[in-house]
């Protein structure tokens, strides 16, 4: 989670993260992330039905 953290903190616009933050889905996958209950890995996002753009 740790390079996550600071891809999120070292983008040119911080005000972006903050937008695509906000719907229930981003907040779900960040969630499930962060508790481990999706893997961090490609794998893993291959398999998510809705695929979230950055």
């Amino acid at each position: 989670m740790e390079k996550l953290v600071d891809a999120l903190c070292s983008v040119d616009r911080p005000e972006s993260i903050f937008v695509w933050k906000r719907p229930a889905q981003v907040q779900d996958l960040l969630r499930r992330l962060a508790t481990g209950a999706l893997p961090l890995n490609h794998e893993a996002f291959d398999t998510e039905d809705g695929r979230v753009a950055c």
